[in-house]
């Protein structure tokens, strides 16, 4: 299950479910979200593993339009409530062109910390848009010329 039990609460919640991974951020069709900002997008994300015998999520995307993938950069950093309680950590993934070039579109991806080791198929994603982030735009149409 999903959020067991959670159904209803998830039901009047402002953050929905959407399948990032079936395709790449360039072209998708993201669904509405009035109390976001443009090009900012907040989902729960259902994950998988890269293999049985992992412990790495798999960010393979299904229906690749534009040439490109995901890349886990930096490391997780940890998110606190005040400066002593953890909460969880936040994953920084950016999609890049086989080159290896940002395309500007970052997401954080936020874990809860658990007791135990255990991997999590579903987590909370923020997504956005960055123009300063991308080494992919034409420099012309950065200056307005």
């Amino acid at each position: 299950p999903r959020l067991a039990g959670d159904e209803q609460a998830l039901k009047n919640s402002l953050i929905h479910f959407f399948e990032l991974y079936d395709q790449d951020p360039i072209t998708a069709a993201f669904p509405p979200q009035p109390y976001f900002l443009a090009n900012n997008h907040c989902f729960f994300v259902n994950r998988s593993l890269e293999t049985p015998a992992s412990s790495q999520p798999s960010r393979e995307i299904e229906n690749l339009v534009s040439q490109g993938r995901w890349k886990t950069v930096g490391k997780p950093k940890q998110v606190k409530r005040g400066n002593t309680i953890i909460l969880g950590q936040r994953n920084t993934v950016d999609f890049v062109t086989v080159e290896g070039k940002r395309t500007g579109w970052r997401q954080y991806e936020y874990e809860r910390i658990l007791d135990a080791p255990i991997f999590q198929t579903v987590v909370v994603v923020h997504m956005f848009y960055q123009l300063g982030l991308d080494q992919t735009a034409d420099i012309n149409q950065l200056v307005g010329v």
